[in-house]
């Protein structure tokens, strides 16, 4: 998995020193700052239409000459005030020619009723945001009250740094403290952004047990199929930009090293059908073809000659509604495999006997699913 590229961005009257200080907690987890600096901005020229403008096309310039450079087709934000203005009109006018990875916006003065499920993330245009507000933040309400008096020559600016976006959709997370405009660039906060736009990678805390689960899971497979635990395999797979990607070390017993760059479409193979439906689905060999689910030939190309068959299971809040059970909000899907000849009990898909350990299996992805919830957002393992 590439290393990801972290803009900053400062906001008005200041030269972001927080962008310096964060560096060490970007590179601790992998991530690689790249720091803008559209110069000293102060409340007048932010008042002014040609003004605004002309930092708006500066900034489209600097991230297509970036992604030009590095080949990124997506880069990761962090913003602070007229930062996350000049961010959001960017992505607006580029409609869909420039991409975010994950966002973070502090002190955000970007409109509140942005139609985040409707537009930006339906059309994949950020993958994730990280709202974090100051609920004393006068001055994100001044800007909203600006952009409500001054008509036309007003940017369309909002109090959503201290009052949040009007509508709640999944992939948007809002986080709020007692304080004020600069409160929220607190160096506590370093890590959990750096946390947050990792993800998938995993940090350790999530990593360790996360491991620990999907061995036990592995382990459970193996025994109640009756085969030798060596030939069984397991691993995770989460939506990461735009397509299915092994989470890096989250697996059990995965030697075959092309597999950990396979990359599905959201509803390709097992794996896809049980991330796009949300219930178990299950393939196996016959001679040269599978049962279901084939791969498109670069990513078949990938697979363990020996693999013979895959159980996948989603992760997600598991629920039953008018006798048919499926997962809801689901957060990646669990694979168990195996290698060399398949087990005589997933030759008889009816069995009640298989379908008992299908369920008994899938219950025990909920800790899992607590881990990466968590991990997406941001946040540390809680104590158990």
């Amino acid at each position: 998995m590439p290393h990801k590229i972290v803009v900053t961005l400062h906001g008005i009257r200041t030269r972001g020193q927080w962008q310096k200080q964060i560096t060490p907690y970007l590179a601790r987890h992998g991530l690689i700052p790249y720091h803008l600096d559209y110069g000293f901005f102060g409340l007048v020229s932010f008042l002014v239409p040609w003004a605004r403008a002309r930092r708006v096309q500066w900034l489209r310039s600097e991230l297509r000459d970036l992604m030009d450079r590095t080949g990124a087709r997506r880069v990761s934000l962090i913003a602070h005030s007229f930062g996350t203005w000049l961010a959001l009109e960017v992505l607006e006018a580029e409609n869909g020619n420039i991409r975010f990875d994950r966002v973070v916006l502090t002190g955000s003065i970007v409109r509140r009723d942005l139609p985040w499920g409707a537009t930006l993330l339906r059309k994949r245009w950020i993958q994730a945001l990280r709202n974090e507000r100051a609920t004393g933040d006068w001055v994100v309400r001044a800007a909203e009250l600006f952009s409500r008096l001054a008509g036309p020559i007003a940017a369309r600016a909002g109090a959503s740094g201290a009052i949040g976006f009007n509508t709640a959709c999944p992939g948007v997370h809002e986080r709020s403290i007692a304080g004020g405009h600069s409160e929220v660039l607190n160096i506590a906060n370093y890590d959990r952004w750096a946390r947050f736009i990792a993800y998938p990678r995993l940090p350790d805390d999530h990593l360790r047990r996360v491991r620990m689960l999907v061995q036990q899971i592995r382990a459970l497979a193996a025994s109640h199929l009756g085969v030798d635990a060596e030939l069984v395999r397991a691993n995770i797979f989460v939506p990461n930009a735009s397509a299915l990607r092994m989470i890096p070390g989250a697996w059990d017993n995965m030697t075959w090293a092309p597999e950990h760059d396979i990359e599905l479409e959201l509803d390709h193979g097992s794996t896809g059908r049980a991330f796009t439906d949300g219930t178990p689905f299950s393939i196996r060999r016959l001679g040269r073809s599978w049962t279901a689910g084939v791969l498109p030939g670069p990513e078949q190309a990938k697979l363990n000659p020996r693999l013979q068959w895959v159980l996948s299971l989603p992760i997600g809040r598991i629920v039953t509604q008018d006798d048919f059970t499926r997962a809801c909000d689901v957060v990646g899907v669990l694979n168990v495999d195996g290698l060399d000849s398949i087990p005589p009990l997933l030759q008889t898909p009816d069995d009640p006997t298989l379908k008992t350990l299908v369920f008994t299996l899938w219950a025990s992805t909920e800790r899992i699913r607590e881990s990466l919830a968590l991990a997406d957002t941001g946040e540390p393992l809680h104590d158990d």
